[in-house]
This record gives C-alpha cells, sequence and structure tokens, in this order.
C-alpha cells in the first residue's frame, strides 16, 4: 500500500479578501482624481505633483517621489497604466494584505522613482504610475511562483515567463516613456516578494491542505485503485496509520 499526498487547497485558492474590491475603487479613484487635478492645475498640482533629479536630489522637494506616480501625461497614459493597476490592486490586496500592498507596494513606488530620476537629465520631469504597475506584476507572479504549489513547478515557470512576457515587455519604443522605470519596478517585485514570502512562509504553509490518497499496489491489478481518501490540514504531522 503506497499514501500519496495531493494538495488540495492553498493560499490562492481562497477566496480573495472582502476589503479587496473597495480598497481596489478607492486607490482607482485617488489615482483618476489626482490625475484630473494635475491636467486642470487644480491647487496649482502641475507644479508640485512632477519629479525631476534636480527638484528632489538638489532641491530636497522628496514628496514628488510620490506625488509623480498619480499624475498622468494624458488620458491614453493613464488607462494604459489602469488596465494592470486596477486588477494587479485587487488581487495584491485581496491576497496578501493592505500591509504589503498599497502600503509597502507605495513605499517602494517612490524608491523605484529614486532610482529612475538618478538616470535622467536632471531637468527631464517623471510623472505616471506604470514604474510601481510594474513592481505589482513582478510580486504578483514571483508570489505566484512560490504559493502556487498546486501546480508542478515546470508549469509555474511557464506560465509566469509567459504572462511577464505578454504583458510587461515592450512592444514598442517611445521616446518619451521612461523604460528604466519599468525595469526597475519589475526588478525590485522580485525580491520584494521573495522577502515578504519568506517572512509569511509558515502563515501561507498552514493553509495548504492536502488528500492522502492511498494506492493498492497489487500485481493482480494492471493500474493501481484507490482504496480510500483522507483530507488532512498540512500542519498534521503524519496521515492516519501552499510616463512610465
Amino acid at each position: 500500500m503506497e499514501v500519496l499526498r495531493v494538495l488540495r487547497q492553498n493560499w490562492l485558492t481562497r477566496k480573495p479578501s472582502d476589503a479587496a474590491e473597495p480598497t481596489t475603487a478607492i486607490l482607482g479613484s485617488i489615482v483618476a482624481t489626482l490625475t484630473w487635478m494635475f491636467w486642470n492645475d487644480i491647487v496649482h498640482a502641475a507644479s508640485w505633483m512632477p519629479a525631476s533629479a534636480h527638484q528632489v536630489f538638489s532641491q530636497h522637494q522628496y514628496w514628488r517621489l510620490w506625488t509623480s506616480l498619480f499624475a498622468h501625461a494624458d488620458g491614453g497614459h493613464l488607462i494604459s497604466n489602469a488596465v494592470l493597476f486596477i486588477p494587479l490592486s485587487f488581487f495584491l490586496t485581496g491576497y496578501f494584505g493592505h500591509l504589503f500592498f498599497p502600503l509597502f507596494g507605495l513605499f517602494m513606488g517612490g524608491m523605484i522613482n529614486v532610482a529612475a530620476l538618478s538616470t535622467m537629465p536632471a531637468h527631464t520631469s517623471l510623472v505616471g504610475i506604470s514604474g510601481l504597475v510594474y513592481w505589482m506584476g513582478s510580486a504578483w507572479l514571483t508570489l505566484y511562483l512560490l504559493i502556487g504549489t498546486k501546480e508542478s513547478l515546470r508549469r509555474r515557470i511557464g506560465k509566469t515567463l509567459f504572462i511577464g512576457a505578454i504583458l510587461f515587455a515592450p512592444q514598442t519604443f517611445e521616446p518619451n516613456v521612461s523604460y528604466v522605470a519599468h525595469f526597475f519596478g519589475f526588478a525590485f517585485g522580485i525580491p520584494s516578494a521573495l522577502a515578504y514570502y519568506f517572512v509569511q512562509r509558515e502563515t501561507f504553509k498552514r493553509a495548504e491542505v492536502y488528500d492522502y490518497v492511498f494506492e493498492d499496489d497489487d500485481d493482480d491489478h494492471p493500474s493501481n485503485v484507490i482504496d480510500a481518501i483522507h483530507r488532512f490540514d498540512s500542519t498534521a504531522d503524519e496521515p492516519p496509520f501552499t510616463i512610465h
């Protein structure tokens, strides 16, 4: 008699938090409202929202690292970022909580802008949330790769590479787009997710539920016959007997 342990449920097969929808709606509304303020120069937003290397590093106007995330050049710029920002906000908040996103995510958005501005001309302005969007996508794909053990490692790697290439590899190159912000966003997302995973690893493991399948190895049977199935939480020790 052989006992096989088959993963039935893990952290990512659970229902997302009920807070995901209202949080995503609030974040989307904030981005849209602040972008509208930037376009119409409400309370002089066009002067205090964008970020340049000179303003941040020489004039020490550090708030621009975050206000620039919420300003967009035009409607196309806003929509192109919202297409990924909204669903990724829902999934990151729904599965990993407000501490990881939006709190830690927004902090990292500012750090991404620090890295991007350090490579740009002193008086070139940076606006847009896509650096953060790339961080969100990278973090989600990394956490899926680590937690989604219901699928084989080869399948997870294949899906991660395919989705990453489709959604985040540039299809065209435009001179006014900060691809370096995209690069830093995606690059920073991987270690951020790794650190979060190892801090929360025991929590993720406790969410795993397994089926223990007992298979008959009798030679008289050309294929194995399942005798019984018992379900146990993974904490059980053994069976009886988861623009920019």
